[in-house]
Formats: C-alpha cells, sequence, structure tokens
C-alpha cells in the first residue's frame, strides 16, 4: 500500500514526460518522500514542545512513534531512496514500453 502512490507517480513520469521520464521520476518521487518525513517531525516537535520535554531526537521519535504513526521509526527514515527507485524503475518500464509501440 506504501508502494502504490509511487508506482503512479512512475507511471504518471513514464507516460506524460516522453523525454527525460526518469529524471521526472525522480523529482516526483523524491519531493514527496523527503516533505512527509520532515513534516511528520516538525508537527511531532510541536506536540514535544507543547508537553514540556526537551527536544531531543529520542523525544520526538518516541512521540511521533508512540501517538502518531506507528510505522515511523529510525529504519523508516532510511528507506525513502528504496521510494525513489520504485518511482524510477516504474516511469522507466512505461517509457521502454510506450517507446517499442510507438
Amino acid at each position: 500500500m506504501v508502494v502504490i502512490p509511487y508506482i503512479v507517480g512512475g507511471l504518471y513520469a513514464g507516460i506524460s514526460h516522453k523525454r527525460g521520464a526518469t529524471r521526472a521520476a525522480v523529482w516526483i518521487g523524491i519531493l514527496p518522500a523527503i516533505a512527509e518525513k520532515v513534516l511528520i517531525f516538525l508537527i511531532g516537535i510541536c506536540y514535544v514542545i507543547m508537553e514540556g520535554s526537551p527536544v531531543t531526537w529520542e523525544n520526538v521519535m518516541m512521540f511521533v512513534s508512540a501517538e502518531a504513526v506507528p510505522y515511523f521509526t529510525n529504519a523508516y527514515l532510511w528507506t525513502f531512496p528504496l521510494s525513489v527507485l520504485v518511482c524510477v524503475a516504474t516511469a522507466a518500464c512505461v517509457h521502454v514500453v510506450t517507446r517499442s509501440k510507438g
């Protein structure tokens, strides 16, 4: 389920960008992947500040993974390149298939 938006992004990049489909897929994949993680982390910082706790990496990660998003762990933060890779691979496959038909 987590991969579906990146597959759709790859399909969009592969179909709509005749040249530079993989470059478009990199940006289509990387911007939301980074923005999601940064926004969740900033929201976590706000809640940690409202609780009166010191803002440390551990406090923010504990709060976010316990209260808001249970899958938001250090491992999840480091796996975003896989999402971008799925987007780029999908765009490349679509680009190859549409080029061979046309």
